[in-house]
């Protein structure tokens, strides 16, 4: 099969076992910030954990004027639980500061802008771009790493950079991009975990078809 070919019966499978998925990590709607900080805490971490100090973190401080103006030790303490919590303490501050003296606390809708910002990565600014603004991004993770890697989507020799644009080329045109990356990280944490070899993934694959296309 042609990696066109693969996507196309992996986004029918991911649609009938998974459908339409919510944003993983917690956050107000009309408060974008907060999700971008959200997901600057989850790197090597799990949304659960974030999930349990966010609503702490931005009960204390509750706009990025004040997170601008904190001292990373207090948000240290905050979120001591998520790992790397130094560092990410002071990179929630730093780009607190950033994005309020420099873009009037709005959030740059520019890829190469937001990872210029501390503790910002590649990943990172591309979830948020997909999930706030839309963009046809499907970021890649260390799930969408390997589920792409394991069902033989992508090159032994591509870097992260180079897997999202291939999965977006593959994917294109098959439903919310951002929806595809939500899909192919809950396929990576409840079958096509470490360890799973590409026959069992595709096996998987067409049984879990034939049984949703079956009624069963």
């Amino acid at each position: 099969m042609t990696n066109r070919e693969k996507a196309i019966l992996i986004k029918r499978f991911l649609d009938a076992e998974y459908g339409q998925v919510q944003t993983f990590l917690h956050f107000q709607k009309d408060q974008p910030w907060q999700f971008l900080l959200s997901v600057m805490l989850s790197a090597q971490a799990t949304d659960r954990s974030v999930n349990q100090v966010t609503p702490h973190l931005f009960a204390a401080y509750p706009t990025l004027e004040a997170l601008a103006l904190a001292d990373p030790l207090d948000v240290e303490r905050i979120v001591h639980s998520v790992g790397l919590a130094p560092t990410k303490s002071k990179n929630l501050v730093r780009t607190a500061e950033i994005l309020v003296s420099e873009y009037g606390g709005q959030i740059p809708r520019d890829r190469e802008k937001l990872t210029a910002l501390p503790g910002v990565g590649y990943k990172t600014a591309g979830v948020f771009l997909g999930e706030i603004y839309d963009f046809p991004y499907i970021p890649v993770d260390t799930h969408v790493e390997r589920v792409a890697r394991t069902l033989g989507l992508v090159r032994k020799d591509l870097d992260r950079v180079q897997i999202e644009a291939s999965l977006e080329r593959s994917f294109k045109g098959l439903g919310d991009l951002i929806n595809t990356h939500r899909q192919l990280i809950l396929f990576g944490r409840t079958f096509c975990r470490p360890g799973v070899t590409r026959e069992q993934c595709w096996s998987y694959i067409r049984r879990r078809l034939e049984e949703k296309e079956a009624g069963r």
